[in-house]
């Protein structure tokens, strides 16, 4: 071995000290091993000129002779391995080999314990701000709850002894939650609230916007006395402060305390930022909540008046009584109108409010024409919003009488307007003056749009209930692709039978576009199918409608396919052959590419309408989708048994250690169940050089051709053989025409 030096001490003989200069002599035997990162062989200890400290060692233990080698991980050193004997004795190079191995494990076992840790810290930390975020959830208008959880999981993850959360309170700082010990409940209680400056730690934190990491708080000069004499009192040593920020300002603080001094892990640091922004989740959502409810209260409204409206499209009462009312409330208001203009005169649509003699008076009043000082004559006359905070304050207000004996001082109007023309009105009215607000106002003017679309409906019933039915058969197609993700069938058919109801289609069918490049018919609905399908397959490119929609990516029609001109000779065929005037070619577009077309005959001669075109535009993209969703479902599908046969060979690997055959036969197993209706085998070449069978598949004739062709050389007479020579994939698609098929694969 190499001579080295100990202690200042020759070794003149084969003690291999790998131990780098300078080294501290003091330094003990593992201790140089870990400190050079070099293994360390003694032969015979007494033969050494041992420093005192090892002397004693060898005396106190009798110990001979050692082998130490260091436990590495990356450049670091983590630890020693330390053989000794009581007797002289020299490690050979196999005792060395053995020794590293056993080094190697014990750095997988200290890896793998370092992993297991962090991973479940890591879980641990994620659960629980999942658990927070749940609280959150559950509890939209406290934050208590919130606040609570946090501190206990802090108490729990951070090991501390004390930990708060604390809130901005103008210039003060207020402590909202806490979990410590009473006695340190007793202690701390009569400091708060404190001055928000940065005499304190969750002050500083707050002012500054930023981390307070205290490894030693007695090393903290800047702390005030009062938080310092508390420290004291209930042992805390060390501390973490996260500020709690929203739009850049602190409106509060976690704080954190341990009664022992260091660092805080990295993960602790980032986690009770995290902590930090959920409670300002939980605040915002408590401070946002009322206005939600407010605004969600409106939209319910809306969403109501769109109900009725769903469920009225022929009259409008239903409408206008839903309205009046919904206003009326949500505004805070004693009485709420729908009214309606015909040009001329302003009707009462609805109203709500009102008792019997005062509805009486209203119908005394109306219909009125648009030129008084009404409020609701004014909104229809100027076209605008009118928002009176005192109504009584206008000596020419037309109904006077009326607002003294309803009590009303108040009122807001709002036009309804359709096309540029002023249709109607929504109007409210209330006892107390003031205006009525901006959120008020423009849920009138929500209202009032609500209003103008029942008076529409009404008008265009028959309008929307053909778009309804177009949204509905998509919505229907968007369903069966939804749960047919292997399979485009059952798409394509729900396609066609819509086109066939929506279009009053005679004849409707969907092409696709195969592999070999021709137009197949992949689905069809309609009279004389047989005759029908004996046009295809069709060549693509311009000789037919679906030809030419695929090549040109665009919709192709010919609303008289019988007398055009331009009519393809196919397409002019099939519709001779099934009796229609008019068809229609929708291309399936997939990345600019055509790859199929929707087609649709219709008995009459005609265009087909510009919606007709649109929807069928939509089923032709559904179509796609579909499409690719078979294919990639089916790929996925491929690929996830691909991975589970290489996990099959991979688990009988790891319990056939000593055995490689059950490997060989799960490996041909798997080929059979993805190769479908391969015949599968493995061949090695042996000892002897020559091709043997290793493993073979079930398949009628396998014992004859084991028996026949193995073994044989490993030449490339045959298929392994030249296989083997080549180092690469032989492949033969066709094996008993190819010339090129070596003698003993074709015999096979």
């Amino acid at each position: 071995g190499e001579v080295g030096r100990l202690g200042g001490a020759e070794l003149a003989h084969d003690a291999a000290l790998a131990v780098a200069d300078p080294i501290d002599p003091a330094a003990n035997f593992p201790s140089r091993v870990f400190l050079s990162k070099s293994m360390l062989h003694i032969p015979d200890w007494s033969a050494v000129d041992l420093p005192a400290h090892e002397q004693e060692i060898y005396d106190r233990t009798g110990l001979r002779s050692a082998l130490m080698l260091p436990l590495m991980r990356g450049d670091e050193c983590i630890g020693v391995l330390a053989i000794a004997h009581d007797e002289p004795h020299a490690y050979d190079e196999q005792e060395v080999a053995l020794a590293k191995s056993f080094v190697d494990q014990a750095v997988i076992a200290i890896e793998n314990a370092r992993l297991f840790n962090e991973t479940k810290e890591a879980l641990e930390r994620q659960t629980t701000t999942a658990a927070i975020l749940k609280v959150i959830s559950e509890s939209p208008t406290d934050v208590q709850p919130v606040f609570d959880a946090i501190v206990q999981n802090c108490m729990r993850l951070f090991g501390g002894m004390h930990v708060a959360l604390n809130m901005a309170r103008g210039d003060v700082i207020d402590r909202v939650a806490y979990s410590v010990a009473r006695e340190v409940q007793d202690a701390t209680a009569d400091v708060f609230p404190m001055p928000l400056n940065e005499t304190s730690i969750a002050g500083r934190a707050m002012v500054t916007g930023e981390l307070v990491h205290l490894e030693d708080l007695s090393a903290a000069d800047w702390i005030g006395d009062g938080p310092r004499s508390i420290f004291r009192r209930v042992g805390h040593r060390s501390a973490l402060c996260a500020p709690m920020l929203r739009e850049g300002k602190a409106i509060g603080a976690i704080i954190v305390f341990r009664q022992t001094t260091g660092r805080f892990k990295d993960e602790q640091i980032a986690l009770l930022g995290t902590f930090a922004d959920q409670a300002v989740i939980a605040i915002q959502n408590a401070r946002l909540f009322n206005e939600t409810k407010e605004a969600l209260e409106r939209q319910t409204a809306t969403a109501e008046v769109l109900k009725v409206i769903s469920e009225s499209p022929t009259d409008v009462q239903p409408v206008f009584d839903v309205i009046s009312e919904r206003a009326m409330r949500l505004c805070g208001a004693q009485y709420g109108y729908v009214f309606t203009f015909d040009g001329e005169w302003i009707h009462v649509g609805g109203a709500c409010g009102l008792d019997p003699d005062g509805l009486q008076s209203l119908r005394q009043v109306f219909p009125m024409r648009p030129g008084g000082h009404a409020v609701v004559a004014r909104t229809i006359r100027e076209g605008t919003v009118v928002n009176s905070p005192d109504v009584l304050a206008d000596p020419d207000y037309a109904i006077r009488d009326t607002a003294e004996r309803a009590g009303f001082r108040s009122a807001l109007g709002v036009p309804m307007r359709r096309e540029g023309r002023i249709i109607g009105a929504i109007t409210v009215a209330r006892a107390p003056m003031g205006p009525f607000p901006d959120e008020q106002v423009k849920l009138l003017e929500t209202f009032a749009d609500q209003a103008v679309i029942a008076i529409q409906n009404a008008r265009l019933f028959n309008e929307t209930r053909e778009a309804l039915e177009r949204q509905t058969a998509s919505a229907e197609v968007l369903q069966v692709i939804s749960g047919s993700m292997a399979d485009a069938q059952p798409v394509f058919d729900t396609i066609l039978r819509s086109c066939q109801r929506l279009f009053a289609g005679k004849e409707v069918g969907l092409n696709l576009v195969a592999n070999d490049g021709r137009i197949h018919l992949g689905a069809y609905q309609g009279p004389r199918r047989q005759e029908f399908e004996r046009i295809f397959p069709l060549s693509p490119g311009p000789g037919s409608g679906s030809g030419l929609a695929i090549a040109q990516a665009r919709v192709v029609s010919y609303p008289d396919a019988l007398n055009q001109t331009d009519v393809p000779p196919s397409t002019r065929e099939g519709c001779r052959i099934i009796g229609i005037g008019s068809v229609i070619f929708c291309p399936l577009l997939w990345e600019g590419r055509g790859i199929g077309v929707i087609f649709v005959g219709r008995e009459p001669a005609g265009a087909f309408a510009a919606e007709e075109v649109s929807l069928l535009r939509t089923f032709a993209d559904q179509a796609v989708i579909a499409i690719q969703n078979a294919r990639l479902f089916n790929e996925t599908r491929e690929a996830l048994e691909q991975q589970r046969a290489s996990g099959e060979v991979l688990s009988v690997i790891s319990k056939s250690i000593a055995d490689a055959q059950p490997v060989f036969e799960k490996i041909v197993e798997s080929c059979e169940r993805l190769f479908a209706g391969s015949k599968v085998g493995l061949n090695l070449v042996g000892p002897d050089g020559l091709v043997h069978a290793g493993a073979y598949g079930k398949f009628p004739g396998v014992d004859k051709l084991r028996r026949e062709n193995f073994p044989h050389p490993a030449t490339a007479e045959s298929a392994t053989g030249a296989a083997i020579l080549a180092r690469d994939v032989i492949h033969y698609p066709d094996a008993l025409s190819d010339p090129d098929v070596p003698f003993y694969a074709r015999r096979g």
